[in-house]
């Protein structure tokens, strides 16, 4: 049984290793789209992907970097790191576009927040209340009926997916405050 319940969790460990990395792909991805999208370049698919996998080591360290203040703000009254996680919302677009170290993109970020941190905030709290919270609830409940490695994986993608609908939102505001 013991030998069962490590292969498990292995195999919970594998899947979110691959979701993280999945993520991080997508997102250096989507941030050259928009860029591409806005500055009339057009970049394809294959393009997009070219140039965000050199920035996907950096990426995964400043979601790694990026997390520690978020959770802990989280643990301590959960506005703290709402307020962190929002401060930090545009250090991954300065990371892939800017050419900037992990330090560096934060830093920028959180200057750049100053005053647009209560729109990202209640930007995130819409998506997530929105569409996270029932997908959340509809796949939860899908997972009693579909118990299988397929559902799984598929329940993960649609996630990563969603995910990116934060980036989106991100990239707005900060398109808008470079606009103004």
């Amino acid at each position: 049984r013991d030998a069962q319940e490590s292969r498990g969790l292995g195999d919970v460990y594998k899947r979110q290793i691959t979701g993280f990395t999945a993520y991080t792909a997508i997102d250096g991805a989507l941030i050259w789209y928009m860029w591409s999208k806005i500055n009339n370049q057009n970049y394809g698919f294959l393009e997009c992907w070219r140039l965000a996998i050199p920035k996907i080591p950096f990426l995964a360290g400043l979601y790694l970097v990026a997390s520690a203040p978020i959770i802990l703000g989280l643990l301590l009254l959960v506005f703290p790191g709402l307020y962190v996680l929002s401060r930090f919302s545009f250090a991954d677009i300065e990371l892939v576009l800017n050419k900037k170290s992990i330090r560096a993109a934060m830093e920028t970020s959180w200057q750049a927040t100053e005053g647009t941190w209560p729109i990202l905030l209640a930007g995130y709290f819409l998506i997530t209340v929105i569409i996270h919270v029932p997908v959340v609830l509809l796949t939860s409940e899908l997972g009693n009926f579909f118990d299988s490695k397929v559902f799984l994986a598929l329940n993960g993608l649609l996630f990563v997916t969603l995910n990116c609908l934060y980036t989106i939102f991100s990239y707005r505001v900060y398109y808008q405050q470079e606009q103004t």
